[in-house]
């Protein structure tokens, strides 16, 4: 599960600390939803492109995830660049081992932004679902991303 938050994170690379008041990220989920993010943090401020950005986020599990679906889409400039669907439990199973206990959770991750990575508008959407099929997150994201 932390690697599909790690890959939206570096998506929408901004260095300062978000919650659900900014702009940047909307909860496209519902009060039901089993991750309730307190905060997410990006730095450097401004991250650079072909720098590594370090990536915190915190926020609590009212439940044990124990398996299910994650998927991260990215849309550049409103054309998708990337779609992965992936097991919650295969994502990175060394690193962060199911099950996922409740309470609080997060990341701390030092990501590569590949030089290569062009600068403009990015938009898209990560969702995760347990093992019950009940989802445990959804957020939008959507940004510009300069040099």
């Amino acid at each position: 599960m932390r690697s599909w938050i790690l890959l939206a994170l570096v998506a929408a690379v901004f260095a300062r600390t978000y919650t659900e008041v900014d702009q940047i990220w909307t909860n496209c989920g519902k009060d039901s939803d089993h991750f309730h993010m307190s905060s997410i943090t990006l730095s450097p401020d401004p991250p650079r492109i072909g720098q590594n950005v370090t990536i915190d986020v915190k926020g609590s599990l009212d439940e044990a995830v124990t398996g299910g679906d994650a998927e991260l889409l990215v849309k550049f400039f409103g054309v998708k660049l990337l779609d992965l669907k992936k097991p919650v439990c295969e994502m990175d199973p060394q690193t962060y081992p199911c099950p996922i206990a409740a309470g609080p959770w997060g990341v701390h991750q030092d990501v590569e932004i590949p030089s290569a990575t062009p600068k403009g508008h990015y938009q898209g959407l990560v969702t995760l679902k347990d093992q019950a099929g009940q989802e445990v997150l959804c957020y939008n994201f959507d940004f510009q991303m300069s040099k």
